[in-house]
């Protein structure tokens, strides 16, 4: 509990302050990209401490490339609007570039729900 008021706290903080800054430059925009910013940070830190508590196996390229894929597809959605397209071929990458994990866990709800059924 401790590690999510400490995250949740700092995430305010670091959106109000960006808030301040970025909304008086970029508008509306500005207080897009600080409430990512801020998630961001509140990720780490839960992903941080959860990793001290229990050893987390995560892949750390596969998360900066899923990272990067976001924030080009959000850009090419800002500059060109209604982007149907640009959502499927990035649902697509983001398909192929975890396929492995998805499809595990589709096996194992399926699994639970016929262990349920049984």
């Amino acid at each position: 509990m401790l590690t999510i008021t400490k995250a949740t706290i700092t995430g305010a903080i670091i959106n109000t302050i960006l808030n301040a800054f970025l909304i008086y430059k970029i508008a509306l925009m500005g207080a897009v990209i600080a409430t990512m910013i801020s998630y961001f940070v509140v990720w780490l830190i839960i992903t941080y401490d959860t990793n001290k508590a229990m050893n987390l196996s995560l892949n750390i390229s596969r998360i900066v490339i899923s990272v990067i894929l976001l924030c080009v597809q959000w850009w090419l959605l800002v500059i060109f609007e209604s982007g149907i397209v640009i959502q499927i071929i990035f649902l697509i990458g983001i398909i192929v570039l975890h396929g492995r994990i998805i499809c595990g866990l589709i096996r194992k709800m399926i699994g639970n729900v016929l262990q349920k059924l049984k």
